[in-house]
């Protein structure tokens, strides 16, 4: 049985043989085309879902509304407020402004026709009001482009500064680990000193004790606390093994920061003007004993330097601190004296010897 299923899409007849286990398209060859049709199926109602996104979307929107609102509202009250507080400057630059945007504007409208675009004053206005405005904008150009230029200029230079300071940094930092090789250059060396006894000591681990909290590395001898290291011909090998200790590793540390901070810095002058004010009153009490002058003098001796020019200070002035002065000449004598009966010659191994002539008693 055959039924005529009209016209394909393509245009051509097709038939359909209905058997047993149901119909089959068939084309003019006898060749099945497959399974029926595929009906265009319309998309689900949903009665529900539209208006509640209908409702988001109008309340989204009307959200937007208030929020530009508010906006207008804030920024018109914001140029209200600067308009209340511009000066007359302001003012009078915005009438010459008004009055040159009056003069543009009025000559605009007299180049409508082509005869007065003819005429010469029109276009010597016209060019001269080019002129001008060409002028201002290559001012301000030129105004930016300085300003460009400076802050370009000042970066390079911080930039440049900046390493030069670490580059001297890291100098001073290799110059601090090169190993010594002689006792010379120990004693050269800018990071020692020597006691009263003529040993050696670590002057940056003296000044920089306080970072120090292992109690070994208090009690070490570098310290000024500390004996010192004698100048033998082990001082070099004993030094170099200091550099590379932790403990002078960590007062270097230390050192630098403290270097690096101004206050210190101005501390630190402070401390060099007391020494040198210290040394100057030294003097002049030390020329004062050898003058035999009275403790009262004192403060006569440090006038005149003081009318010459000579910081001598705002204290340690009175007998008091005199006196006490030739007491520590007095101290300082005998202990070199001491140290010069008990030393024994480094030629004889002998001590040295002494004489003695006494016409009356006299305490030293």
């Amino acid at each position: 049985m055959e039924l005529d299923r009209g016209a394909a899409d393509d245009g051509t007849s097709q038939t359909t043989k209905k058997r047993k286990h149901g119909g089959l398209r068939l084309d003019a060859d006898g060749k099945a085309l497959g399974g029926r049709p595929n009906k265009v199926r319309a998309a689900a109602k949903t009665p529900g879902v539209v208006p509640i996104l209908d409702f988001f979307e109008r309340e989204r929107k009307e959200g937007e509304e208030r929020d530009r609102a508010r906006l207008a509202a804030e920024t018109v009250e914001a140029d209200e407020s600067k308009g209340m507080g511009s000066s007359d400057s302001s003012l009078s630059s915005d009438k010459s402004q008004d009055v040159e945007d009056e003069d543009v504007v009025a000559a605009v409208p007299r180049l409508g026709g082509n005869e007065e675009a003819d005429d010469p004053v029109i276009k010597e206005e016209m060019l001269s009001l080019m002129e001008r405005e060409f002028r201002k904008l290559s001012s301000s150009l030129a105004e930016q482009i300085k300003g460009v230029i400076a802050n370009e200029s000042q970066a390079a230079v911080a930039a440049v500064d900046e390493a030069c300071n670490e580059a001297a940094t890291k100098i001073e930092e290799l110059q601090g680990l090169l190993s010594a090789q002689t006792q010379l250059e120990v004693l050269q060396s800018d990071k020692t000193a020597t006691n009263r006894k003529g040993n050696v000591i670590c002057l940056v681990c003296t000044e920089n004790r306080a970072c120090l909290v292992d109690g070994r590395q208090l009690r070490s001898k570098w310290l000024a606390s500390g004996d010192g290291y004698p100048q033998d011909h082990n001082l070099v090998a004993n030094w170099n093994a200091h550099l590379e200790s932790h403990m002078h590793r960590l007062c270097d540390e230390a050192d630098r920061e403290r270097r690096a901070n101004p206050i210190a810095i101005a501390a630190q002058k402070a401390q060099a003007r007391r020494a040198l004010v210290t040394k100057i009153l030294l003097l002049a009490a030390a020329y004062g004993d050898i003058e035999k002058h009275s403790f009262r003098s004192f403060q006569r001796l440090l006038y005149f330097p003081h009318m010459l020019g000579v910081d001598v200070g705002d204290r340690c002035h009175s007998r008091k601190s005199r006196q006490e002065m030739s007491r520590i000449f007095a101290e300082h004598g005998r202990e070199h004296f001491r140290q010069f009966l008990q030393a024994k010659n480094a030629v004889t191994g002998r001590l040295p010897h002494l004489g003695l002539s006494v016409d009356k008693e006299t305490t030293i």
